[in-house]
């Protein structure tokens, strides 16, 4: 019995499919090599001893070691520069009391270079052993067993916090850190009141501020004053109006 012809269109239908199905095969095969190259060279560049941190450069930080700086933002020799993220370490080091910002860069092969920015000491807060230090935001900075004489002290805060905090109320702070020059030199005690701020100079005069706002330019207003009085006695100046300053009589 003879075999009937096969429809060429048959035959020619079935030797595409092959091929396609021959193509598809090849196609998963050389994605899955794609695959395991992809992993072995992420996983070399991981594992390899030449991407990983050999040096933690740390610049600006005066409060800190260069390696509690590092251990601080989370960053050892050791570590895969590839996975280091920058942006946390920054968040890490921003908590710091003393830091007010930080960089974080890679420079390949193998460095991680951190420069901070420390924040500035203004004024110094009693608490009910020692004092703590502030900086012009009211943020504390560090405890201290004696207070430091070439800065002014912040008068009744309702709050002292612990290190990294910050003081309740900021105004007193705040005014601390306006103060530049002689000005600053020469106040011993910044004093928030009911009725705003007033600054306590060496000679016990009593300048207030009132509201702590344009800070400079009330002290200029009050400095004029005195320039007017020339000598004359006074126990305060009151230039919480800076255009229309009053001086009070001696005490």
């Amino acid at each position: 019995m003879s075999t009937p012809p096969v429809d060429p269109r048959v035959r020619e239908r079935w030797i595409a499919a092959r091929r396609a199905e021959g193509r598809r095969r090849l196609r998963i095969v050389l994605g899955a090599a794609v695959t395991v190259l992809a992993l072995a060279v992420a996983w070399a560049a991981v594992a390899s001893p030449f991407l990983d941190v050999d040096h933690v450069d740390v610049a600006g930080s005066v409060h800190a070691t260069p390696v509690q700086i590092g251990d601080a933002a989370g960053i050892h020799r050791g570590d895969a520069m590839v996975l280091l993220d920058a942006g946390a370490a920054r968040a890490r080091l921003d908590s710091l009391p003393w830091v007010l910002s930080a960089r974080v860069k890679r420079n390949w092969p193998g460095t991680v270079a951190i420069t901070v920015r420390e924040r500035s000491p203004v004024a110094w807060v009693a608490r009910s052993a020692g004092a703590v230090v502030v900086d012009g935001t009211g943020r504390v900075l560090e405890r201290v067993g004696t207070p430091p004489t070439d800065l002014p002290q912040v008068v009744a805060p309702r709050r002292v916090p612990p290190v990294g905090a910050v003081i309740s109320p900021t105004a007193g702070a705040r005014v601390a850190g306006r103060l530049k020059g002689l000005v600053r030199a020469g106040t011993r005690r910044v004093v928030v009141t009911r009725h705003g701020v007033v600054l306590v100079v060496a000679s016990g005069l009593e300048i207030r501020l009132g509201q702590p706002s344009a800070v400079m330019t009330k002290i200029r207003a009050a400095l004029a004053v005195l320039r007017a009085l020339d000598g004359q006695a006074t126990s305060y100046v009151d230039v919480s109006v800076p255009s229309n300053p009053v001086a009070g009589p001696p005490s």
